[in-house]
């Protein structure tokens, strides 16, 4: 049988969630589970590993962190020789599950890679129709690892958690994922991250946002769906999953002033709300966080916003934007 334990703690401290494989099982996948495959171009082995129901990454206190132990580089040198280069994602579909009634057919769950200035493709919600198709592509990745595994015997390359399966197999998730990352060519972009060619011990990460899409119509059709988290990569660890979205330093792109106001603008991400703070020459010794905060909030859309201050012609005034 397949145990599962969940550990949670504080975001200064750390947690770990882990698939324990039972000794002599093969490779496990129930509906809802969320599945994190690897492979590189034109390698010989896909690596893909069961880490968890989506239940237990649910409605996490922001900035709690899940240590996910069965991904780990052990596992992953099992599949490949290095960490550079590798192509990952995160993945969980709903396909009918009655044990999982809070979740309506053919929710998806999908990664967004983030690009290394901090930008990801917010994933949209689609019809029940739409999202079914990819629904169905990412159930085959933990099906059809589950029927590969029922024909290789048990051991460290196929356990109830984990499974290496040759990339060419008819049940590789190269096959299902399709050359774009795209599962494919039934979702809307790449569900894919890349690590850098210098990622194998370099102490980086390798970063992707957890979206969770939940079939939508009328006017909720095409609306940005909801971040659970994000997913951690990284070169001398395990995966880590942490609760929220990052928080990010944001850029000034312009400060413009007419008639009294003043206008700043910058680049915003979806499901992140921003406020301007300001201090005069006298504040600039004080911390940030004891700056004036501005009435206003804005909430980010993936495009430029900008927020707007009034004050007396000729003082002088210092800007921040604070995301949260």
């Amino acid at each position: 049988m397949l145990t599962r334990t969940l550990c949670l703690t504080a975001a200064i401290g750390g947690c770990a969630l882990s698939t324990t494989p039972s000794e002599g099982a093969t490779f496990t996948y129930a509906n809802g589970d969320l599945l994190a495959a690897f492979r590189t171009p034109g390698g010989a082995s896909d690596l893909v590993v069961n880490i968890g129901p989506v239940t237990g990454y649910e409605n996490l206190t922001a900035g709690s962190r899940l240590v996910i132990t069965n991904v780990s580089t052990n596992l992953l040198g099992a599949a490949f020789p290095n960490l550079n280069g590798i192509e990952w994602s995160v993945s969980g579909a709903m396909r009918g599950n009655t044990s999982l009634p809070q979740f309506p057919l053919q929710t998806i769950w999908v990664t967004s890679p983030v690009s290394e200035n901090g930008a990801s493709p917010a994933w949209m919600k689609k019809g029940q129709f739409a999202q079914g198709t990819t629904a169905g592509q990412i159930d085959e990745i933990g099906a059809g690892a589950a029927i590969y595994g029922t024909t290789q015997p048990a051991g460290d390359n196929n356990t109830s958690s984990g499974i290496v399966i040759p990339a060419t197999d008819q049940y590789a998730y190269t096959t299902t994922i399709g050359p774009s990352g795209d599962f494919a060519g039934s979702f809307q972009g790449s569900a894919e991250n890349t690590t850098p060619d210098d990622f194998d011990g370099s102490g980086s990460h390798s970063r992707s946002l957890l979206y969770e899409l939940i079939p939508a119509a009328g006017s909720e059709a095409n609306t940005p769906g909801k971040v659970l988290g994000y997913f951690d990569l990284t070169g001398t660890g395990p995966l880590i999953f942490t609760a929220g979205l990052p928080l990010q330093a944001v850029t000034i792109s312009s400060i413009s002033r007419s008639a009294g106001t003043t206008t700043v603008s910058f680049p915003t991400n979806n499901g992140v709300t921003y406020r301007l703070r300001s201090t005069d020459l006298a504040g600039l010794g004080t911390s940030v966080s004891s700056w004036t905060a501005g009435q206003t909030t804005v909430p980010g859309n993936g495009a430029t916003q900008s927020l707007q201050d009034s004050i007396a012609t000729g003082a002088g005034r210092f800007y921040v934007v604070e995301a949260f």
